[in-house]
Formats: C-alpha cells, sequence, structure tokens
C-alpha cells in the first residue's frame, strides 16, 4: 500500500482501478437477480442451472477479480507478503460492506477464494 503513495505512484493506475472495480460491484448492482435472469432468458435455463451457472461464473469473478488485484499491486512495487495482505484486506472489506447492502450476503468463503 505504501507503493502507492511513492515516486512511482503511476504504476498504482491499475491497482486503483481494480480497487475501483472491485468497490462497484461490491454494492447493490453487483448481485445475482440480474445474471439469474440473464442466464435463464439467454440460455432457457431452469431456474436451479440458472443459479449453478451463476454461483460458478461468480466465483471465477471473484478469482479472476482479486488476481488481477494482487498482480497490480504487485506491478506498483508492493511485495509479496503485501499484496496479499492488501488483497485480504480489500476482500473482507467487501464482503463486510455487502453483509451491510440489501439483496447481498458476505461470506467468509469468498474471503478465502479471493486470497486464492
Amino acid at each position: 500500500v505504501l507503493a502507492l503513495a511513492g515516486p512511482g505512484w503511476r504504476r498504482a493506475h491499475p491497482a486503483l482501478i481494480c480497487l475501483m472495480v472491485v468497490a462497484w460491484f461490491s454494492g447493490a448492482q453487483g448481485g445475482s437477480g440480474s445474471m439469474l435472469a440473464w442466464f435463464r432468458a439467454t440460455f432457457d435455463l431452469s431456474a436451479a442451472d440458472a443459479a449453478t451457472a451463476v454461483v460458478a461464473v461468480r466465483k471465477t469473478i471473484h478469482f479472476v477479480a482479486y488476481g488481477s488485484l494482487a498482480l497490480a499491486f504487485r506491478g506498483a512495487g508492493a511485495g509479496t507478503a503485501s499484496a496479499l495482505a492488501a488483497v485480504v484486506l480489500v476482500a473482507a472489506g467487501d464482503e463486510g460492506r455487502q453483509w451491510f447492502t440489501p439483496g447481498r450476503t458476505g461470506q467468509v468463503s469468498d474471503v478465502l477464494l479471493d486470497l486464492a
């Protein structure tokens, strides 16, 4: 995180963009409701099959988004331990925010997935 304030702060732009994307999708607009409807309409899936597809897509998004965030922190000059610590802090904050957002649920398992 200190690398974001150092002389190479421009290297931090990808990390800041990743943080903004995570913050945007952790709000109410990032819920699964619209994804369920889209999967059902687009692929003519049953409710159960659409729910399974949404879980797979959402968990993949978690994995990719937080992997990108970790790489962005590394690119900004953070060490491996610092990048992982930043990911855990952002993930915990993200899930904490979702815990208090109507229509969302915060999950410890998502923090662990994000750390993966």
